[in-house]
């Protein structure tokens, strides 16, 4: 048997690091079924969406393979090694040719555009962190005529589609800039808004396949709840963008953000996701240290010129009062 790795919940850990081994095990032993874990309790069945295409994508059905939830012993098991991995070591070109032939054998098709918009809409609701307001962007580049790719609620071979054929792509920085891994080579470029401040999400991975990458730091500041062992919860926080640096981005790019950009309906924007992440938050509330949370909040809105959603209401929504 072969050995699969685990199926992580998470997207962008299920393709950058724990199934790359996957593709180099199904070319040396095609016809052997592979072995994988996962959480505890979890079936087929039970995982997530995203699973079982990514697995299909680079050949494994889901005959071929099987959950150990027991301790199991096998006559051999092949174990292939990692060909990326979260470390900053980049993948090999054989690698990433292998992405490519991968990609022509499921017929991609190229969606051809000069510029595509990754959102990571939706992953505030998630307590997944996010930028806020950024409804009101997705907005204002539809408006503009660029296209947008919500990752998801679009099917695997559509976003591969699209990430293929973008002559640019700008991605709200999250786990969904990891997909492009699942292609190799492209003469494109690769924009990474940041929502944590120099982070460079999958750098190693992604600069060895576009000549251009580019990370800007589009955050000006982060509210995040503080742990009661004193530790922001940055990862999980709301980002306050830098609109300068927004602007200056697509301007660049030739899309002209500031003309008609309307700070009111964008800041009503920004409230809204205030109060879904604080109710969001409240989940986490006996283990938050709720004076450091607050206090960081105050100052976060406070540096970001939103001084009047302030940290009082926030917390009344946590408490839900």
């Amino acid at each position: 048997m072969v050995w699969g790795g685990l199926l992580h919940p998470a997207f962008g850990h299920l393709v950058a690091e724990m199934t790359t081994r996957v593709p180099r095990s199904l070319l040396e032993r095609p016809d052997d079924p592979f072995l994988f874990i996962a959480r505890a309790g979890l079936t087929k069945d039970g995982l997530l969406p995203h699973v079982t295409p990514l697995l299909e994508w680079y050949g494994l059905p889901q005959d071929r393979w099987r959950l150990v939830e027991t301790g199991l012993r096998v006559a051999e098991l092949r174990v292939a090694p990692q060909a990326e991995q979260l470390s900053g070591v980049a993948p090999t070109p054989d690698h990433l040719e292998m992405m490519d032939r991968i990609a022509a054998r499921n017929a991609l098709v190229p969606e051809v555009r000069p510029l595509l918009y990754v959102t990571r809409l939706g992953m505030i609701p998630r307590y997944a962190g996010g930028h806020a307001g950024e409804s009101y962007l997705v907005e204002r580049l539809i408006a503009a005529g660029v296209p947008v790719l919500d990752p998801a609620a679009a099917p695997l071979r559509a976003q591969l589609a699209s990430y293929a054929g973008a002559a640019t792509i700008v991605f709200a920085e999250g786990s969904a800039a990891h997909g492009r891994q699942l292609l190799g080579w492209r003469d494109q470029r690769i924009v990474i808004l940041n929502r944590r401040p120099k982070f460079r999400l999958a750098e190693a991975a992604l600069r060895a396949r576009v000549p251009h990458l580019d990370y800007v730091e589009a955050t000006k500041h982060i509210v995040a709840g503080v742990r009661d062992d004193g530790v922001a919860r940055v990862q999980k926080g709301l980002a306050i963008l830098d609109l300068d640096a927004l602007f200056a981005t697509f301007a660049e790019l030739g899309i002209d953000l500031a003309h008609d950009w309307d700070m009111a309906a964008y800041r009503t924007a920004v409230k809204a996701d205030l109060a879904v992440w604080a109710r969001m938050m409240a989940h986490f509330r006996s283990s938050t240290d709720v004076a450091r949370t607050k206090e960081r909040i105050e100052s976060a809105l406070g540096a970001a010129g939103l001084a009047e959603y302030s940290a009082t209401v926030i917390l009344e929504i946590m408490d839900g009062t």
